[in-house]
């Protein structure tokens, strides 16, 4: 991870040893579970209740899924889970806020739409 992000190295590292690099244990088993969890996202996408934006959600598992295959057959691993990694911390303010909008808890909702603010623009960002 990048020491913007609280990290102790250098993304421009990623690719030194590329196209066969040493990956990190477990590393695959970290692709393959997000991997499976956008799978079946995907599939809970289309098989569920069609929302408004179902067109431009149902784009965006499509994406996430190219660029993960793309990046796994590309033997890059690395950048791809970190930016995984921080996507996915991200979207956890933005489970949250989407719960919270739908009761009446007001000041929850408004703390956690900021949260989301901040962690995404955080995360996705820098």
């Amino acid at each position: 991870m990048p020491k913007a992000l609280g990290g102790s190295g250098d993304f421009v590292h990623v690719y030194d040893l590329m196209p066969y690099p040493d990956h990190v244990p477990y590393l695959k088993h970290y692709y393959i579970s997000v991997f499976s969890y956008h799978l079946g996202q995907m599939a809970m996408h289309v098989f569920g209740k069609h929302e408004n934006d179902y067109i431009e959600m149902g784009f965006h598992h499509l994406v996430t899924i190219y660029l993960m295959v793309g990046s796994y057959m590309m033997n890059e691993w690395e950048g791809g889970a970190v930016i995984s990694f921080l996507h996915d911390a991200a979207d956890i303010s933005v489970m949250f806020a989407k719960v919270f909008s739908q009761t009446t808890y007001d000041k929850a909702s408004i703390f956690w739409f900021f949260s989301m603010i901040l962690s995404w623009g955080w995360c996705r960002n820098v």
